[in-house]
């Protein structure tokens, strides 16, 4: 299973959630990779703290360098093929002929990461351009991580629904499916929380994840000490919640055909 982690907007939880659910999947006995498409990096900062990788996204797309020798192992037990800031400038050159470069992701690593891997995560950036094309290219299903404080959370995920339906309909994936929306940053003290979390599950019965992930100081602190939440403190709520998330999505993926195809009607 190879899963996308989209949001057009920023500061909703994309990476550490990726980071912290391939964490507690690798906790599982999974096999998970981790793939950076974001030239941000910033969840190869923080799987490889102030290690330098000498081959990444960057040497894979300009190079040709195989996959295999642009994967690092980390101490959290997930292994990352990590991203370069300087990817970033290879953008508008690849905007020259999408329909080649839609695909890159898909052609260079899907094949590699379904062989050696039980799950594979792809980290994207707060958008919906090319990189995020990418991902979803290479991509099983998609997890739409949104902030429950936040009213434009809505509109983020409708836009991302239809940008699925839109990548299945032009063919760039026809099997791509939107998996589950993650609820982020929840603080059910708040009204807002609340009415937003309410309003998920009535827009998108059947598609929300059951576990849902706390403002939890923990995780903060983990994201400032470059590490996972399930290593700095893995007595907190907040390593309890992505230790539950990865049971749950572990169980979607078991029931891979039933549910799925439930999913998609």
């Amino acid at each position: 299973m190879i899963t996308a982690m989209v949001n057009n907007k920023g500061g909703v939880g994309k990476t550490v959630s990726s980071v912290n659910l391939s964490a507690a999947l690798a906790n599982r006995k999974q096999r998970v990779l981790l793939i950076d498409n974001d030239p941000q990096c910033n969840a190869t900062s923080l799987l490889l703290g102030d290690m330098i990788p000498e081959n990444t996204l960057y040497e894979m797309f300009t190079e040709g360098i195989p996959v295999r020798k642009c994967i690092y192992p980390t101490e959290f037990g997930v292994d990352v093929l990590p991203n370069a800031q300087i990817t970033s400038q290879i953008e508008a050159d690849l905007y020259q002929d999408t329909a080649k470069s839609y695909s890159m992701l898909k052609n260079m690593v899907r094949d590699y990461a379904t062989e050696h891997y039980d799950i594979t995560i792809i980290d994207c950036p707060p958008s919906l351009g090319l990189w995020v094309i990418q991902a979803m290219s290479a991509a099983d299903g998609v997890i739409v991580p949104i902030e429950a404080g936040s009213r434009f959370s809505l509109d983020g995920l409708a836009s991302i629904y239809t940008s699925i339906e839109s990548i299945r309909a032009t063919k760039i994936n026809k099997e791509l499916r939107f998996l589950k929306t993650l609820v982020n940053k929840v603080d059910m003290r708040t009204s807002s929380s609340k009415v937003i979390i309410e309003k998920i599950h009535e827009l998108y019965p059947g598609y929300v994840f059951k576990t849902t992930i706390p403002t939890n100081d923990a995780i903060k602190q983990a994201e400032m000490a470059r590490t996972t939440v399930l290593k700095y403190d893995p007595q907190s709520s907040g390593a309890k919640r992505f230790r539950a998330l990865a049971d749950e999505l572990m169980e979607l993926i078991k029931n891979d055909t039933n549910q799925l195809d439930l999913l998609n009607g």
